[in-house]
């Protein structure tokens, strides 16, 4: 298990132990790869746009963690956000899990194949 995942629940785990409401305990999450989220690089789909994993976390991110939630994965997208059909990226298409003669959705394919 990567580093970053057994910090994230040790991290939850203690709170739950002091007794602090933790409503999203546990429950796995996938960051759209243009946001960050310590631990894990941002390269918005752009294999040279960021080599070192991110120290923050962007708001989101934190106030999603704070509830309890475990980031696991980045989910990729057109490169810089900037496609409209999850196919313009180096790091390939993202498929369509259902068909894939159909593409997977905008700039956030891959975090709607996630989420299908």
């Amino acid at each position: 298990m990567p580093a970053q995942i057994d910090t994230q629940w040790e991290q939850i785990t203690s709170l739950r132990a002091e007794g602090k409401d933790i409503p999203l305990f546990g429950v796995p999450f996938a960051v759209k790869d243009n946001i960050d989220a310590a631990g894990f690089c941002t390269k918005a789909a752009c294999p040279l746009f960021a080599t070192e994993p991110s120290t923050t976390d962007a708001t989101v991110v934190s106030r999603l963690k704070n509830q309890g939630v475990i980031v696991v994965a980045k989910t990729n997208l057109d490169q810089f956000p900037t496609g409209l059909v999850g196919t313009r990226s180096p790091c390939g298409a993202v498929a369509n899990v259902f068909d894939p003669d159909r593409v997977s959705g905008g700039s956030s394919s891959g975090s709607a194949v996630v989420v299908s």
